[in-house]
């Protein structure tokens, strides 16, 4: 649990955050992450420098996005910060907070078990919780390796980043996938629309043969003409 790691971190550490950490822990709060997910990449994916770390954490993004939205994983992707740091041992790790309005725990765990079917990851490359402990405190916990704001340099990553999404379309979508919808919104679609779009197309497939029909019609009239010419 990850609770577990931040509070024995916070004992052990007992320091306070620097300028850039406030600014960056204030700047994730306005979005209300509601997933924390680790990344451990495998023994035989761990070489190079943190460029190609990055690299490889994009193609395992693009994978799971792509698993679990399959028709708009590159327009439309899933929004989240990626943070790396740095293993006592070697090589990096990735904390990633994930902005979910829609998406249950399950169907997030779902995509990233397929994800590492694909890529043919260990069962140990994702560690994925819901955030319930105080934010605050994982947010300090995510940021602990950003002193300064040198150290942001190749450290942060956001989804808008790694799938290239224009600033203007980033600042609409970001405002899109933040905003949840009300459960009187959810209700009229799924009570009020979807039912009266099914109720006009079967009157449409209903009515096509006598709709087909009074196109085909000709009057008498116009028949005996024709047939006199």
């Amino acid at each position: 649990m990850y609770q577990d790691k931040v509070n024995q971190w916070l004992n052990e550490e007992k320091c306070e955050p620097t300028p850039t950490q406030v600014k960056l822990i204030n700047a994730i709060s306005q979005y209300h992450p509601s997933h924390f997910l680790t990344v451990q990449l495998p023994l035989n994916w761990r070489n190079g420098g943190l460029d190609k770390y990055n690299a490889k954490l994009k193609a395992v993004i693009k994978r799971f996005q792509k698993c679990l939205r399959p028709n708009h994983w590159n327009k439309k992707p899933l929004p989240m910060i990626c943070i790396a740091e740095k293993n006592s041992w070697f090589g990096y790790h990735f904390h990633i907070l994930i902005y979910n309005c829609k998406y249950t725990t399950e169907q997030l765990q779902g995509a990233l078990d397929r994800t590492e079917y694909d890529l043919r990851l260990t069962h140990q490359t994702f560690e994925l919780e819901p955030i319930t402990f105080t934010p605050e405190h994982l947010f300090f916990y995510c940021v602990k390796q950003i002193k300064t704001e040198h150290d942001i340099k190749g450290r942060l990553s956001t989804t808008t980043t790694i799938f290239n999404i224009p600033e203007k379309k980033q600042q609409k979508w970001c405002a899109q996938q933040v905003k949840p919808q009300s459960k009187f919104v959810k209700w009229v679609k799924r009570f009020v629309l979807k039912p009266l779009f099914i109720v006009c197309l079967w009157y449409q497939i209903a009515t096509l043969p006598i709709r087909l029909n009074i196109a085909n019609y000709k009057p008498d009239y116009l028949i005996n003409s024709i047939a006199i010419t």
